[in-house]
């Protein structure tokens, strides 16, 4: 997979992640720019930017005041609970 997908897929699922926690009134973005001192010029500018990546510190910040699993942002893996990361290592789909 080329790099640019996966920063691509990575800035889909981080953004993805804040408007879903914006429609459940979770958190306002405009409370999430101001908490972490980001810029909401460049904010946007990264959004819309098919060429920027997203900075690794947001991405922290969301994991860390939300409780996110980083997997599902940087890796797509939607893992929600304990029990289920259980039962994958312990039964492994055998190919």
């Amino acid at each position: 997979m080329k790099e640019s997908k996966v920063n691509s897929d990575i800035k889909e699922r981080f953004f993805k992640e804040v408007y879903r926690l914006v429609e459940i009134k979770a958190m306002s973005i405009n409370s999430f720019l101001k908490e972490h001192e980001i810029d909401s010029r460049n904010f946007y500018k990264v959004r819309k930017s098919e060429n920027l990546k997203v900075p690794a510190s947001w991405i922290y910040f969301l994991c860390k005041d939300f409780n996110i699993i980083s997997d599902e942002i940087i890796l797509g893996n939607y893992r929600n609970t304990a029990k289920t990361l259980q039962t994958e290592i312990l039964n492994p789909i055998n190919k």
